[in-house]
């Protein structure tokens, strides 16, 4: 691919999605009102103060600080700032090795907020799994374990590079 085939794609991309998840409503909302999406409840419990929570079933991608899923979370933290928001890791590195337990470590604070509010995000991240490992054996009840039974606002899936 081209260069500058890439850039214009890249940008159009990056554009789109950046409306995707913007807060601001477009110039003529009222004539064309959002859409509910797979977004719309989490969005909406923040927007209104309210506290929520995030789940995200991932693979390696999701693991490193600098990976996409945890800027998406820093991204959010950044985009409800009056909202506690913290992320529980899935502490077991690898999958099919003795490198940690099959639960999530201490909770890292992503931002502070200004009131009782908290977003909480639990990243599953499951380096070298196949996309259903997380949902098999005894990872299950584990991974569920932090929600008490309540379901979370939003699940994302991220598999893949």
């Amino acid at each position: 691919m081209k260069r500058r085939t890439f850039l214009a794609y890249g940008l159009a991309a990056g554009l789109a999605a950046a409306r995707g998840f913007a807060e601001t409503p477009p110039a003529n909302a009222a004539q064309n009102p959002a859409r509910p999406n797979a977004f719309s409840r989490l969005k909406k419990k923040l927007r209104d103060g309210q506290s929520a929570t995030l789940l995200i079933i991932s693979d390696s991608t999701g693991y490193p600080i600098q990976a996409g899923t945890r800027r998406f979370i820093r991204w959010l933290a950044a985009q409800f700032p009056a909202h506690r928001v913290a992320e529980l890791l899935w502490a077991e590195w690898t999958s099919h090795g003795a490198t940690g337990p099959k639960l999530y470590g201490d909770p890292i604070l992503i931002a502070e907020g200004t009131t009782p509010a908290t977003l909480t995000v639990l990243n599953a991240a499951l380096p070298g799994a196949y996309a259903q490992a997380m949902i098999d054996g005894l990872r299950w009840a584990p991974m569920l374990a932090p929600l008490n039974t309540q379901p979370p606002d939003l699940i994302l899936w991220n598999h893949g590079a």
